[in-house]
């Protein structure tokens, strides 16, 4: 497949604005509306001052119209310990999830050439390689893989790799990825898996007999003129991938290690680009009025990725093909923003203005070793605010920016509108809707369960009344806007609906996020802070030698299962829980990359040693009562001060159980 260079697509679209006063398409008419002066001061004023201001580390930002970059600016440093500064047409970044407009690109392409059939001939039909089990695998279809609402999962699977893995992956290589897939009945809700779209890639290799890296590089990237562009699944780094950093209070920068992807995770955030080769994949979606990208996708399959797809209340914003419709004013928009380590990146189009939006930004959170704790507490270290520190917070949400975009340079949004396909709204008690709600981004089975506990939403009930009822979700207050529906008070285009499946579960919904409603009983909040008091107990356990139990435990010290020994063991085993954390990695949020990266050795040490700790606290809980039982009259204060300690430690053993169990912690689950 071939396409027109950049060069012959802006010959062709000035001939299209020349023929505008013969009756040409109005689109490929449109009067620019952005000047690039003003573009340039606001990219200078927001972006260029966060660098200064040492907010993130570097930056990059385009617009483009009609075929005419109107702004292209790089802030920071590709290299920050070299000094070598972003360059938007060399340096490459991640573009994360942006990815995943182009494996619906080239999915698309297929169909096009006839050798797929269509959006909707399940998937399992053509996967070679790999089938979605039952129950419900014969049933997902590619729309519903590039709508997330296929019943797939893939928010906490490992998606790295730390061996250069072959490709085209193995069979055995691509099951072990989607171990746990399917977990509800496709077409109910959009949630987004990226697991879906891996089996996306897998249909495009099985398909056309490329690997997905090879076919994007031959049917989108040379067409497209996107030379510096890959999709990247190897364990070396790209020639001149810029080095994101976190920037500590003194101003000392902390390099993002980088993370590469598993091959068949790639087609959900494999893509390494350059921001000029980005504004002209932008171009390519925002350009529909013209007929000079249809020999890559078609005007009308271009156009299909915008529109929606899949919603859940006809109400609310729903998702296209790998974009997000919104609507600014009378415009339609299509946008996706994403993130990775020390990444975050955002494209967004306007058709009818034949205008690209293109953003990434380079920002990380800087975490502190222990060294860095003691030397703040002597007043110095990377900790200790200095002239070079941040001046403010740290920028790194890509929606904020574009939000200062759009007030700057787009009319108002909009409230979705109402869909007009005879999908009815779905009418739900009042009284069913409060409780909380827990993600579903994240596997039912594996210890990655316990990396979501805190994505929860607390729904509570507002007013009641002529004016439309009211909720609270979270500390924002939400009003009702028809069946199931509700809009934030503070900005109506921002809704949620709440959705009950066949099986009787109820969801919170919004685009392709979704939290289904758990009882008492499974409020993630409730066992994480069971967890956590659990092992602060049992780290009290230091205070053991001050014990004096009455006997006969006293005069049983010696041995390694009397009360005092088990409680000494279960606190080092509490303290002996950061080792597999802190050594090569900085935190939980960071130990979690290390998991998606397939990095099980580490797993599997930090729930050795929580599973150790388990051990001694249950046998510490059984010697204690033993104590209590064996103990003489009148043990005196001392002892009964010891032994009340000694059962809050086995009392504590029964809810780091309880919680250990519930968050699949108990034994090995990877």
């Amino acid at each position: 497949m071939s396409a027109p260079g950049i060069r012959q697509r802006l010959r062709k679209i000035a001939v299209g604005a020349a023929l505008c006063g013969l009756g040409g398409t109005p689109g490929i008419c449109a009067e620019p509306v952005f000047e690039p002066k003003a573009l340039k001061n606001w990219a200078d004023g927001l972006l260029g001052a966060a660098f200064e201001e040492r907010r993130l580390s570097g930056a990059a930002v385009g617009v483009i119209q009609g075929g005419e970059t109107l702004l292209l600016e790089a802030y920071g440093w590709e290299d920050a310990p070299r000094e070598i500064p972003l360059d938007p047409q060399r340096s490459r970044m991640r573009m994360c999830s942006l990815s995943k407009s182009f494996t619906a690109v080239s999915a698309l392409q297929l169909i096009e050439g006839g050798l797929l059939p269509d959006l909707d001939t399940p998937v399992n039909r053509h996967l070679t390689r790999y089938r979605l089990p039952e129950p419900w695998g014969d049933r997902v279809t590619l729309r519903q893989l590039m709508t997330h609402s296929s019943g797939m999962t893939g928010g906490g699977t490992p998606q790295g790799t730390h061996t250069d893995i072959p490709t085209p992956v193995s069979r055995q290589e691509f099951a072990r990825l989607l171990r746990e897939n399917l977990i509800r009945e496709p077409g109910q809700i959009s949630l987004y898996a990226n697991l879906g779209v891996a089996l996306e890639g897998a249909l495009i290799e099985d398909v056309s007999g490329l690997t997905l890296a090879d076919y994007m590089a031959q049917n989108i990237f040379a067409p497209l003129d996107m030379e510096n562009t890959l999709l990247h699944h190897s364990l070396a780094l790209p020639e001149n991938l810029a080095t994101p950093a976190a920037v500590f209070p003194s101003g000392e920068l902390q390099p993002v290690a980088f993370f590469p992807k598993h091959p068949s995770a790639a087609a959900s955030g494999g893509i390494i680009s350059t921001p000029a080769d980005m504004l002209r994949y932008a171009a390519f979606h925002a350009d529909l009025a013209s007929y000079v990208y249809d020999e890559v996708l078609s005007r009308e399959r271009r156009a299909s990725m915008q529109h929606v797809q899949f919603r859940a209340n006809p109400l609310v914003e729903g998702v296209g093909l790998h974009l997000y419709p919104r609507r600014y004013g009378e415009y339609a928009m299509a946008s996706h923003g994403c993130g990775l380590p020390g990444f975050a990146s955002h494209m967004a189009v306007i058709p009818e203005l034949q205008l690209g939006f293109y953003l990434t930004l380079m920002s990380a959170t800087p975490v502190p070793d222990l060294s860095d704790l003691l030397m703040s507490a002597i007043g110095r270290g990377r900790l200790i605010p200095g002239e070079a520190g941040p001046k403010g917070e740290r920028l790194s949400s890509t929606e904020k920016v574009w939000d200062s975009f759009a007030e700057n340079f787009l009319p108002p949004r909009v409230m979705p509108e109402a869909r007009t396909d005879g999908t009815p709204p779905q009418p739900i008690a009042r009284d069913k809707l409060p409780g909380t709600y827990w993600v579903e981004r994240r596997p039912f089975t594996s210890m990655a369960k316990v990396f979501y506990a805190g994505n929860t939403r607390r729904v509570t009930l507002g007013t009641e009344g002529a004016e439309g009822d009211t909720l609270w979700i979270g500390k924002e207050e939400y009003r009702a806007i028809g069946d199931g529906a509700f809009a934030r008070v503070e900005d109506l285009s921002d809704r949620v609906a709440f959705k009950q499946l066949s099986n009787g579960d109820l969801y919170l919904t919004s685009n392709s996020a979704a939290w289904r409603k758990v009882s008492r009983l499974g409020d993630p909040r409730i066992w994480s802070w069971c967890l956590v008091l659990g092992l602060l107990t049992l780290l009290s356990g230091f205070l053991a030698p001050l014990w004096r139990l009455p006997p006969p435990a006293e005069s049983n010290q010696g041995h390694w299962l009397a009360p005092k020994r088990l409680a000494l063991l279960a606190a080092t085993g509490v303290v002996a829980l950061s080792l597999p954390i802190t050594l090569g990695t900085d935190n939980l949020a960071q130990a979690f990359i290390q998991y998606s990266n397939n990095d099980f050795l580490r797993m599997t040490v930090l729930l050795l040693i929580l599973n150790v700790v388990l051990v001694m606290a249950l046998l510490l809980g059984l010697g204690t009562l033993q104590v209590w039982r064996r103990s003489g009259p009148s043990p005196g204060l001392r002892a009964y001060l010891s032994l009340t300690h000694a059962s809050l430690l086995g009392i504590s053993t029964v809810a780091l159980f309880g919680a250990m169990l519930f968050f699949n912690l108990v034994g090995i689950q990877l």
